[in-house]
């Protein structure tokens, strides 16, 4: 879009959702990403937990002139800390806050059967959730997708059998069991929290359409984002990956999503969030570990509810 035509009291993008033909053949599906990696939020002053809205909101104010702060937790890295003090700007930024914008662009009349996201903080697939019950979607399928490295939204309903790194506790506030993890190992590390919000757990549980809590590999998400960047020419983290994952996997795509009786086509949404921690360095090391991997043979292991089900490292 050009500088003329927008509008200038207006500092954000609209998320657009892009109809997927790739993706759509492959899966048999009508697949739509709703693509937050081209949206820089809306400007706020609050304390940001992760460094995506900090990055944006630092744009925005460098583009306004405006002072702000941007608070960082411990750990942060440093390319990250320099991008931050290249811009010269300090500030918060609040979430996105739009529950209709998927609704408002699907053809008319059509909603998805399923919509899949990544889970880290849990406030992306909260607030799926929460928009999707304020338009009458309660009943679409949510599929939550995590590295295994740092899955505690999985082990909190299938908290059955757990690794000895992990212990559960119960929330009394929200009456559910909350997982929480000693250590994190997975390389996407914007996924990295060690619990999860136990009011989303609860939404989770609650929900009439159900949540598909997944959690793979990070050799799976890998190759996810080489593909998707192989076919859409867009670089995004492993984070975001991670809801791709499905969508160059027909089989898996098929067991998260099952095919109806029907012949009415199915439609899928996939939120592509996009993220900061991605070089084309990083995307190289990728494609360095999965040919190893190939040439090794095997299967990587995908868990959905306590089952688990292999994947063929293909070549």
């Amino acid at each position: 879009m050009a500088d003329s035509d927008r509008d200038p009291e207006k500092l954000w993008l609209e998320t657009p959702l892009v109809y997927s033909p790739h993706i759509s053949a492959r899966l048999g599906y009508i697949p739509r990403s709703s693509l937050y990696h081209t949206d820089p939020p809306t400007i706020a002053i609050l304390q940001v937990p992760r460094n995506n809205a900090g990055l944006a909101v630092a744009c925005v104010s460098k583009r306004l002139g405006a002072r702000c702060t941007v608070y960082l937790h411990e750990g942060v890295s440093a390319s990250t800390i320099d991008f931050l003090q290249r811009e010269g700007r300090r500030v918060m930024v609040p979430p996105h806050d739009d529950p209709t914008g998927i609704a408002r662009q699907l053809p008319p009349g059509i909603k998805p059967d399923a919509v899949f996201c990544s889970v880290g903080g849990r406030g992306l697939a909260g607030g799926i959730m929460y928009g999707c019950k304020s338009i009458g979607w309660d009943d679409v399928l949510l599929v939550a997708l995590e590295p295994t490295g740092s899955n505690c939204f999985y082990h909190a309903p299938a908290s059955s059998t757990l690794p000895e790194d992990i212990c559960v506790e119960h929330n009394a506030i929200h009456n559910v069991e909350v997982a929480h993890l000693s250590k994190l190992t997975s390389r996407a590390i914007s996924l990295g929290a060690s619990s999860p919000a136990a009011t989303v757990v609860k939404m989770a549980l609650k929900r009439s359409g159900g949540a598909e809590s997944v959690c793979m590999p990070d050799e799976t998400i890998m190759q996810a984002a080489l593909l998707f960047a192989e076919e859409y020419k867009v670089l995004v983290e492993l984070a975001c990956a991670a809801t791709l994952t499905p969508a160059y996997k027909p089989d898996l795509f098929n067991k998260l999503s099952p095919p109806s009786s029907t012949t009415t086509p199915r439609t899928a949404v996939f939120i592509v969030c996009g993220g900061f921690k991605i070089s084309l360095e990083g995307m190289e090391e990728y494609k360095k570990l999965l040919e190893a991997d190939a040439e090794r043979g095997g299967q990587w292991t995908v868990l959905c509810h306590g089952e688990q089900w292999d994947v063929t490292v293909e070549k």
